[in-house]
């Protein structure tokens, strides 16, 4: 078939282009698309790893969901699409890391813009929203999420007095736990 194709435009192009430049052309032209096509099978296959992964117990899923994201290896847009395969799975800790490994890559950030959001929900409107916010997480003992929330607060408004004055505050105790 690909033979063919090549005859038919060879001879439609004779008098301008010689044969062995069809020919060479198209070598020259899968040459090009293998490392997509290669990429492109390479992320299904682990796409496919990781969707079937919910049919075995908690430790063998575990296993496979690993294995499935190291088969993406650096592939940032295959990541990107195992991070929507998680979320729309519910799956909420695979989420968080694979956003973690792109933002690191300093790559797609709409993509970890979108799914930061999905995970951990919008940002308060203002600063004073998130310092309350904040508060409030960490009066109910949830430390970690009340960081993580300052965190992502001080990304946003960097320059914040109110933000950096809860942050001491914050990491005051922890200070004078160390000490002691």
């Amino acid at each position: 078939m690909l033979g063919q194709l090549i005859r038919s435009l060879a001879d439609l192009t004779e008098p301008y282009v010689p044969r062995w430049a069809w020919i060479v052309g198209v070598l020259v032209l899968a040459a090009l698309a293998w490392p997509s096509v290669r990429r492109s099978t390479k992320a299904e296959a682990a796409r496919k790893h990781f969707r079937t992964a919910v049919r075995y117990g908690y430790e063998e899923r575990l296993r496979r969901e690993d294995e499935a994201i190291a088969m993406m290896g650096e592939d940032i847009d295959g990541l990107v699409t195992l991070a929507d395969l998680a979320l729309a799975e519910g799956r909420p800790r695979i989420v968080s890391g694979l956003v973690e490994r792109v933002r690191a890559s300093g790559k797609r950030p709409d993509a970890v813009k979108r799914l930061t959001v999905a995970v951990e929900g919008p940002l308060p409107g203002s600063a004073m929203e998130a310092v309350i916010l904040v508060e409030r997480f960490w009066a109910q003992g949830q430390q970690g999420e009340a960081r993580k929330r300052l965190a992502r607060a001080r990304e946003r408004w960097p320059n914040d007095e109110d933000l950096d004055a809860l942050a001491l505050r914050l990491d005051a105790p922890a200070a004078g736990e160390g000490g002691g």
